[in-house]
């Protein structure tokens, strides 16, 4: 469909919601490269908001950004994909999603 790296083929990545036995689901593309540990992304979405505090501090923001109470993923930006003075925000990039599978 030209609309993105592999088109309709992304869709897949979707399944992690329905694996509600486990608590978190990652999902990497293979060209993915982890530099320091998940820990606190991963504490921050299983613990309630007073138990990952220490986690959620650690947690490296951009801007002013305040986290919501409840967790239920974290994703990365795709700002190689911004066309300069195109896009006033960058997409989700789908090398990297972290979720709380659910199928509500």
């Amino acid at each position: 469909d030209g609309a993105s790296c592999c088109g309709a083929k992304e869709f897949i990545k979707l399944y992690a919601y329905a694996l509600v036995n486990h608590p978190v689901a990652v999902i990497l593309d293979l060209d993915s490269l982890i530099l320091k540990p998940l820990d606190d992304l991963i504490d921050s979405i299983i613990l309630g908001e007073v138990e990952a505090l220490e986690a959620r501090k650690r947690l490296p923001l951009h801007g002013d950004l305040e986290l919501p109470k409840k967790i239920d993923a974290f994703y990365t930006r795709d700002y190689n994909m911004v066309n300069p003075g195109g896009e006033e925000y960058a997409g989700v990039q789908g090398g990297f999603l972290m979720l709380r599978p659910s199928e509500e």
